[in-house]
Parts: structure tokens; C-alpha cells; sequence
């Protein structure tokens, strides 16, 4: 008999320790529940939410998967059962009681968090069926948070362009670009949207894109270049006239609005609330308010080859250039007021059709750029302001034609050479209102084509050149012979009154030298 008991005894060791779940049972990971905790039956089964996980599905684990690549962490043995083999699944980050915030669950697991728990779900004859996910699906939690280095961002499919499916087995897929999400990618979490209701939503990653990766280099070397440009236009003084001093706030709206474009590609701030918003109603003052410098600049271009008393013109340049800044600055700041009102006014009484709303945090930290929401708000005002900088870019070349027939007339040599400057000063800002139109006019031809898979990838370039702002400026403004010139003199001016001192003091030595070997 003892025999017989030590035999059953060594049995039940061998089977525990050579016991490895995950290999024996066939199940992956992200099928499985943790059991921790739970008191088993006699029979050695484990009963979980509603259902109850036979024997032959439970394993001893002794590691934890973490992160998207599945990294291992070796962990005191602990329980986990096959419940997806039983019953579809459905994959939470938390518990169903806490909130997904700022990358964290918060919240009290005791106290019941309210909201709808019905979704619709594509069934695998590819009907759409309406299901509370707390009672007809085993819930899921305790599996490793998708994108835990980069962060998630949630999808509300009330918003066009937002839109998802979850299906029956527990995958998932996006509906605006048509990628499907496992378990590992995404997870289902309430949280507090913008217009205070709490609504389960979908958790996902960011997919990996070649095409993120060029603004993400492109981008921080504009940004430098556009700091060069200004330093150098702050150093020179013959640059600092009111042409120079416009051209630095352009050159500052636009280091403001790619810096918060950067923010958002990166998706710094997604888990912030506030500093989503703010980065980006920042990055849209920052971009527009480039445009109306712009359009500052061809405006005083005219004006000055216009040749006759303009208003502006009875305004000293120091007078002018606040009413610039007035103007300038302050009708993207009312543009920037009136979109973040919109944004909280229209998300309470239309809930159901979001179409119209600017859009920023929904569409991570910048506004919509998706749907025509963005040809009103963004795309729209660009687009007249471009119209405007061509017809003034068009006038002024007339003018300046006419100019070049009465230059020949002029004796007085210095009117002459005021003329000429004139017109090389036009020939470089036009430049730039060119090549600068060029490129937001690709920009908004890339959004109008966004959605057509072939000429969307066609103005990716487009894209690129736009990234690449800062750089073509730097080349134009600043790596030209004559701004380098001017840079080498002014370097050579700072030197020069100390050499000066020096020549002055030796002269007056010599001087003094001189006349006391004469008195004696």
C-alpha cells in the first residue's frame, strides 16, 4: 500500500514540475486569464467571471509576457487558464472599473463606472450585431499594455475617419486605413472624451510608418535652420529694416508652428489633456500666423514699387511695422479663439455627426485634416491667403517692369541705385512667396487627394519639400554671397575698434615720444 502511495505521490511531482502550460496546451498567451487569487474546485478547474475552465486548461506559469515584442520577466509560478477556448474574448487594459488616462489606469476597481457597455461586433459571418461585452464576453485583463514605450491613442467612431470594427474572435481593425490589430496592439478602456462622457473605446497603436520617419529628420534640421536665419537677420543691421523684421516674425511663426507639428508626430503630448489642446491650437496660430506675414510681406512689397501716397505710407516704419504685428498676429490669435470654441460648443449638441468640428485632441494634438472640416478652419483661410499673395506677387512684377523702362530716364545716380536695390530686394522676397506658395498649394492638393491611395503617395514628396521649408530659406536668405559678405564685416567692424585704440594709443606715444626728443 505505501508502495502504491509513494508511487501516486512521485506522479503528481513529475507532472507538476515537467507541467509547462502554454507548449502542452496549445493556447497563446493572449488567450489565457490570470487566476491568481481564485480558489479552485476539488477537480482542479477554476471558475472566472461566468464561466468555468476545465482542468486541462490551466497551467503554472512562471514568467510574465511585457511590451509589443513579448519580452519574458521571470515571475514566482503563478496560475493562468485557456478561457478563449471556452468563450470569445475580449481584451480590456485594465480592469473594466478603472479609466485609461494619460497612458495609467485610475480609478477605484470597487466603485462601478458608468457606461455603455454594448458594442457592435462583426460576428463570423460577417453580420453586425450589438453586444454587452461584460456578459457575453470573457474580459480580458492583466495582459501587457500595447505600446507602452510609444503610448496609444483611442479612436471614437462617432468622428468620419474614426470609424473601427471589433470582431468576434477578439481582432480588430480600423476602418480608415483598413489595418487589423490583435491583442497585443490595442485594448478596449472607458475614458473621458473631451465632451465629459465616458465611452469604452478602442486603445491603439500607432502603426509603424517609413513615411513618419522623414518629417521626424526633415523637421528638426528646418527647425534649425530657421534659428540660424533669424540669428543672422538679428546680427546684421542693414537686414534689420521693416522687409528684415517681418520676415523674422514669419520666420518665428513658422519655428512655432513646426515645433508643434513635431509634438504631434511624435506624439508627445497625446496623454496630457490640457497640453494636447494647447500644442495644438499653438501649432495652428503658429502656421497661419506664418501666412499672414507672408502676406504682410507682399503687401509692403507693393506698396513700395506702388509708387504713389498710399495710406500706409503716411505711417513712419516704425508705426508700420506695429500695425503689421496688430494685423499679423492678431488675425490667426481670433482665428485660433474662434476654433477652440467651436470645438467645445459643437461637441455637446451635435454629438452624432462630428464633421464640422475643428477637431483638435480627437485627431491627436492638431487640428482634423481628414475630412472638409479642414478646408473650412485650416485649409480654406490658407488658400485665399495664397490667392491674395498671387495677385499682389503679380501686380508688383508689373510694376517693376514699368520701373525697369524709366530707370534708363533717371540722371540722378543715387535714385538709380535705389531703384535697383528695390528690385533685388522684390526678387528675393518674391522668391519666397513663390516657392513658399508652391509648397502649402501642394500641401493642400496632398489633402484633397488624401484618400486616393495612388496620388496620396504621389505628394508624399510634396510633403517632404514642405518639412524641408527651413532649409530652402537658409539657402536663399542667409548662404548667398551678399548676406555672407555683410556677415564678414560686421565681424571684421567688432574687431575694428579695438585695433583702432590700439593704432591711436601708439600714435599718441610717438607723438609724445617725439616731442621730448625735440625740447631736449
Amino acid at each position: 500500500m505505501r508502495i502504491l502511495l509513494y508511487s501516486l505521490l512521485a506522479v503528481l511531482i513529475l507532472n507538476d514540475f515537467f507541467l509547462e502550460p502554454t507548449k502542452a496546451l496549445d493556447c497563446n498567451y493572449y488567450d489565457t486569464v490570470d487566476l491568481t487569487g481564485i480558489q479552485p474546485f476539488k477537480n482542479g478547474s477554476y471558475p472566472y467571471e461566468n464561466i468555468i475552465i476545465p482542468a486541462d486548461l490551466i497551467g503554472e506559469y512562471d514568467y510574465r509576457l511585457t511590451g509589443v515584442d513579448d519580452e519574458r520577466i521571470e515571475v514566482p509560478k503563478y496560475i493562468r487558464g485557456c478561457a478563449c477556448r471556452l468563450k470569445s474574448c475580449v481584451r480590456f487594459c485594465c480592469h473594466h472599473n478603472l479609466m485609461f488616462m494619460n497612458g495609467e489606469c485610475i480609478g477605484d476597481t470597487d466603485k462601478a463606472l458608468e457606461y455603455d457597455p454594448y458594442l457592435n461586433i462583426t460576428t463570423s459571418d460577417g453580420s453586425v450585431v450589438e453586444k454587452h461585452v461584460l456578459n457575453e464576453f470573457v474580459v480580458q485583463r492583466h495582459l501587457p499594455l500595447p505600446c507602452s514605450e510609444i503610448g496609444t491613442y483611442h479612436l471614437d467612431d462617432r468622428i468620419e475617419g474614426y470609424e473601427w470594427s471589433l470582431f468576434e474572435n477578439g481582432s480588430f481593425k480600423r476602418t480608415f486605413d483598413g489595418v487589423s490589430l490583435d491583442k497585443r496592439e490595442y485594448c478596449l478602456q472607458p475614458v473621458e472624451l473631451p465632451d465629459r462622457e465616458i465611452r469604452l473605446v478602442p486603445h491603439n497603436c500607432q502603426i509603424p510608418s517609413s513615411s513618419n520617419i522623414v518629417p521626424k529628420i526633415v523637421i528638426p534640421i528646418s527647425l534649425v535652420c530657421f534659428l540660424i536665419t533669424i540669428v543672422v537677420y538679428l546680427y546684421l543691421p542693414k537686414l534689420r529694416n521693416l522687409h528684415g523684421k517681418c520676415f523674422v516674425c514669419y520666420l518665428i511663426s513658422l519655428f512655432i508652428g513646426y515645433s508643434m507639428l513635431l509634438l504631434d508626430i511624435y506624439k508627445a503630448c497625446i496623454y496630457y489633456y490640457y497640453l494636447c489642446y494647447i500644442t495644438g491650437y499653438l501649432g495652428y496660430f503658429g502656421i497661419l500666423a506664418a501666412f499672414f506675414w507672408l502676406t504682410v510681406i507682399s503687401l509692403d512689397l507693393w506698396n513700395s514699387f506702388r509708387g504713389t501716397n498710399y495710406n500706409v505710407n503716411r505711417f513712419t516704419s516704425g508705426n508700420r511695422f506695429l500695425i503689421y504685428n496688430l494685423y499679423a498676429w492678431g488675425m490667426p490669435l481670433v482665428l485660433t479663439i474662434l476654433i477652440a470654441i467651436l470645438d467645445q460648443v459643437l461637441l455637446d449638441p451635435y454629438l452624432e455627426d462630428l464633421t464640422w468640428v475643428p477637431g483638435v485632441y480627437y485627431n491627436g494634438c492638431w487640428i482634423k485634416t481628414f475630412d472638409w472640416s479642414a478646408m473650412v478652419y485650416f485649409y480654406g483661410p490658407m488658400l485665399i491667403l495664397i490667392i491674395f499673395n498671387t495677385i499682389l506677387f503679380i501686380l508688383t512684377a508689373a510694376r517693376i517692369m514699368v520701373i525697369k523702362k524709366d530707370i534708363h530716364t533717371v540722371v540722378d545716380r543715387q535714385d538709380r541705385r535705389r531703384k535697383i536695390n528695390s528690385e533685388e530686394t522684390y526678387s528675393l522676397f518674391a522668391r519666397l512667396v513663390v516657392i513658399m506658395g508652391i509648397s502649402w498649394s501642394l500641401e493642400i492638393i496632398s489633402y484633397l487627394v488624401q484618400h486616393h491611395p495612388v496620388w496620396s503617395t504621389i505628394f508624399l514628396c510634396a510633403d517632404y519639400f514642405h518639412y524641408a521649408q527651413g532649409i530652402v530659406i537658409l539657402v536663399l536668405f542667409v548662404l548667398k554671397r551678399s548676406v555672407l559678405k555683410l556677415f564678414i564685416d560686421r565681424l571684421n567692424e567688432q574687431h575694428q575698434p579695438h585695433s583702432a585704440a590700439f593704432k591711436t594709443r601708439i600714435a599718441t606715444s610717438s607723438h609724445q615720444l617725439l616731442l621730448r626728443v625735440r625740447n631736449k
